[in-house]
This record gives structure tokens, C-alpha cells and sequence, in this order.
């Protein structure tokens, strides 16, 4: 389905800020996502607990205020040439979590890398949100990086 078109000044805004480049040109999919785990990672998480890559809890202080991590326990290996992402604001997000992955069970919920298409810079609408992005210092520096000891996931993993 395509976007709903902005009238008024929400479109001039929205119209400006493709012109420049600081938007994409959106035909209804694209979608901003955080990556949390990158090929070979082991990323799990349950229901009232934090996200975990390859073994180690990490704090998102990113998250939407009052939404927990997940909402559905999950634990999957992140395919080679795959990412598995989430989105910010967890509640309302239909992230890594609730893909169906191309059909192939092996796939569940990882997104190609071949899908990615830049990377977010800036939060510039609605202004009162203006800021820069970056990686949050801390997030994912104690995670190690995947390992033969990492390993697979139960059979099923990832299916919500």
C-alpha cells in the first residue's frame, strides 16, 4: 500500500526534506530499523528480560519510554548475509520478531544485507525530536563477537 500523501505544512516539510536529501523518496517500503545482530550472532530474548547477543544482556537506552525489549521470547542465529533488526519503539514495531522469512524456516525474521539502504543520521520530524544519531555509547561494546562456541539455536528458534 502506498504512503498516505501530507497536505498543508506537514508535505512542504516532508517535500523540502526528500528534495535535499535528508529523506528518502518513500514508496511505502522503507523502513528505519536498529541492527542488533549481525551475521553469526546469537540474539535472544524473553518476555520481561533484556535482548541478549552471543550471551551478554544489553542496555537500549534508545527504547520508546515504558516499552520493554520484546514483547515475544525469540532466540535465533543471524544467517550469513543476514541482519536481525528491531525496531525503537518495540510496542509498535513490526520488526525482525514478526517476519516470516521468505518461507525458508532458516530465515525466520532476518532481513537481507542487500536490503539495507543507508543508514539514519538525524531524527528531523517532528521538530520537538530534532536530533543526531548515533551507535549509544555502550550498547553493544561488551558483546563478543560470534564464535564457534556460539551455539545454534533450538529447532523453531525465532517463530513468535
Amino acid at each position: 500500500m502506498p504512503p498516505t500523501p501530507q497536505d498543508g505544512v506537514a508535505g512542504t516539510i516532508n517535500n523540502v526534506l526528500t528534495w535535499v536529501g535528508l529523506l528518502p523518496e518513500d514508496e511505502g517500503n522503507h523502513l528505519i530499523k536498529r541492527i542488533v545482530g549481525m551475521p553469526g550472532d546469537r540474539v535472544s530474548g524473553t518476555v520481561g528480560g533484556p535482548i541478549s547477543v552471543n550471551g551478554v544482556p544489553v542496555e537500549e537506552p534508545y527504547l520508546h519510554p515504558g516499552d520493554a525489549p520484546t514483547q515475544v521470547d525469540f532466540d535465533v542465529v543471524v544467517p550469513q548475509g543476514r541482519l536481525w533488526v528491531l525496531g525503537d519503539h518495540r510496542s509498535d514495531s513490526r520488526d525482525s520478531r514478526y517476519q516470516e522469512g521468505d518461507g525458508d524456516p532458516g530465515l525466520v525474521g532476518s532481513v537481507p544485507v542487500d536490503n539495507v539502504v543507508g543508514r539514519a543520521f538525524a531524527i528531523v520530524w517532528p521538530l520537538n525530536r530534532l536530533t543526531w544519531l548515533g551507535e549509544p555509547k555502550g550498547t553493544f561494546q561488551n558483546v563478543p563477537a560470534p564464535s564457534a562456541a556460539v551455539s545454534p539455536a533450538p529447532s523453531g528458534a525465532g517463530t513468535p
